[in-house]
């Protein structure tokens, strides 16, 4: 039964006396016998003025699971009406279930909810940590759970905003550098003989400066970013409403600009042209055309990773799947394909998990009239003096670093930008090797194969179309064993 206890006291330090008890109003004595001094409490005599002290209350809970007493205090209030509301709100919450008297932050909260997220992929947990750690533990992780509310979500959206205008100053301010950089090293190479000297030393300064701004760079955070930085928060806190943590899911009612995704664009010859000339890529996701791809088929018709290029080109399995295929998920006599593992690149690593969501499924492949199929080598059995070795070209899961390398990035957890710099190779949705045409001014001798080349592959190709090929050379082909 609710039963409101408010009671006044301050931080005034004095001589003690006892507040109950047969020794009520005598004072508090230690062993030599001298009055005791400490704080006074609810026996400040200057409790009745009233702008002295502040206002409490206690209230007593129904007891734990374990048999104990639940108490709760809380003070600080200005009138006894405050403090009567916040009482009465503290029961409320204990009576709708909620974990009344639990001091945690949303730091620490998040910190839990991310750990005990067993019910998601192990790429999803790390792009949670990365969201908590980079964009919502800066500017509200200070916060009380309990406390949290919708503006201190917007507030934090405004933040990031603000730090991407100051990113952003930055790089043009890095910028400004590189050309001081360049023109102070300019004029070093052509100054006189008796000035170089200091030449020199002014442009190592200005080389040690560019130097230190460089590492200072971060990444902007775009709307998409922040939207998914948002469906975080909001998963987090929806599964603290569900466990009545929360009364409410702050960030569903948080909202942002909408986040256009890019455009798809074709490599046409005339954009291939005007990329050539200005080194401008018209769209973040571009496209190759048949011919192109045919090309860079060719171009690798060596490589011993050609089956890959070709099974992934043409038959569209995400990158992680095809790193994860074994040569017992092939069947040569069908010419099927069947997706049951894959390959995922987490914090510099590589885990093997299982597909995505409904995704375990057989895709048939079809040869050109008249080809056959390369088959899987036959390992030697072992001699009992040494250990066994794998011989031969295998798909990627039996030799898991040399396929991973080629296909997976290095440089970037999230899988989109290790081809990027150079522009003739980039990560594309349709094909999963490139999108953008090699810069090499005559394209190469197309090489003919009799074995693997399918019919979406044209015949003929314009000999004034750049061949694509990768940044990435392909390696020698391995001896073969004695």
């Amino acid at each position: 039964m609710f039963e409101e206890k408010t009671y006044k006291k301050c931080m005034c330090k004095g001589l003690l006396t006892h507040r109950r008890g047969p020794l009520k109003g005598q004072p508090v004595v230690d062993e030599t016998g001298q009055q005791k001094s400490g704080w006074l409490g609810t026996g400040c005599p200057k409790l009745e003025q009233r702008d002295h002290g502040t206002w409490w209350f206690y209230i007593e809970l129904p007891p734990r699971p374990d048999g104990s007493r639940h108490r709760v205090r809380q003070g600080g209030f200005r009138t006894q009406k405050k403090a009567a509301k916040e009482c009465k709100k503290v029961w409320d919450e204990s009576q709708a279930g909620l974990d009344v008297g639990v001091r945690e932050t949303i730091a620490e909260y998040l910190d839990r909810w991310a750990s005990a997220k067993n019910d998601v992929a192990i790429g999803t947990t790390d792009k949670y940590r990365e969201h908590i750690e980079l964009h919502i533990n800066p500017f509200i992780g200070h916060l009380d759970r309990k406390a949290l509310r919708k503006v201190h979500i917007d507030r934090m959206f405004a933040a990031i905003a603000d730090r991407n205008t100051a990113i952003e100053v930055h790089r043009d301010y890095v910028q400004l550098l590189t050309a001081d950089c360049d023109r102070k090293r300019e004029a070093w190479r052509q100054g006189a003989k008796q000035d170089r000297a200091v030449l020199r030393a002014a442009w190592h300064e200005a080389r040690e400066l560019l130097a230190a701004e460089r590492k200072k760079m971060r990444r902007v955070t775009g709307l998409a970013t922040q939207h998914r930085v948002r469906a975080t928060l909001s998963s987090a806190l929806g599964d603290a409403v569900l466990a009545e943590e929360m009364t409410k899911n702050w960030a569903h009612l948080v909202r942002l600009p909408k986040a256009k995704p890019p455009k798809p664009l074709l490599w046409t010859p005339a954009r291939v042209a005007r990329w050539r000339a200005t080194g401008e890529i018209p769209s973040k996701v571009m496209v190759w055309t048949p011919q192109l791809l045919g090309q860079f088929l060719d171009t690798y018709v060596d490589d011993e990773l050609f089956d890959l290029w070709h099974f992934m080109a043409l038959r569209g399995p995400r990158r992680g799947e095809a790193c994860a295929l074994p040569w017992s998920e092939v069947d040569f006599d069908e010419m099927e394909v069947t997706i049951s593992q894959q390959v995922v690149y987490v914090a510099k690593k590589l885990f093997a998990t299982e597909p995505k969501a409904d995704s375990e499924r057989t895709i048939k492949h079809r040869l050109r009239d008249g080809a056959t199929p390369r088959q899987p080598p036959t390992p030697a059995r072992p001699s009992s003096a040494r250990r066994p070795e794998r011989r031969g070209r295998t798909p990627a899961w039996s030799s898991p670093r040399r396929t991973a390398r080629a296909t997976t990035p290095t440089t970037s957890p999230t899988g989109s930008r290790s081809w990027s710099r150079t522009p003739g190779c980039r990560p594309s949705p349709c094909t999963g090797c490139a999108t953008a045409p090699h810069a090499s001014p005559t394209p190469a001798e197309p090489k003919r194969r009799t074995s693997a080349t399918s019919s979406a592959t044209p015949a003929s190709r314009s000999p004034w179309t750049p061949t694509p090929t990768c940044s990435r050379r392909p390696s020698r082909p391995r001896p073969k064993p004695p």
